[in-house]
């Protein structure tokens, strides 16, 4: 049997075996006789490293509020120069 098991936190591979005179029942148990003997079951429990955190997003170039305010002023300047300019026509 094996599987993958997530408790507190952490994830972990287990692996149960047995091999012997013991009859397997199912998947998840094991059925012993009287009569058998010599039987070695081996539990495995291991932690699964956990996957290593998503890397940090790239930075985006923006502007400063004063380059915003002069990049307004700006646009404000010229849209005043092209009514300007229609109405000298």
């Amino acid at each position: 049997m094996q599987g993958l098991v997530t408790g507190s936190g952490q994830s972990y591979l287990q692996s149960f075996s047995c091999t012997g005179n013991a009859t397997p029942v199912a998947v998840t148990s094991l059925t012993v006789a009287d009569a058998d003997i010599a039987i070695v079951c081996t539990f495995v429990n291991q932690r699964v490293a956990q996957a290593p955190p998503p890397p940090s997003p790239a930075p985006v170039p923006t502007m400063s509020e004063y380059a915003m305010a002069l990049m307004a002023a700006l646009m404000a300047a010229m849209g005043a120069l092209a009514l300007r300019r229609r109405r000298g026509r």
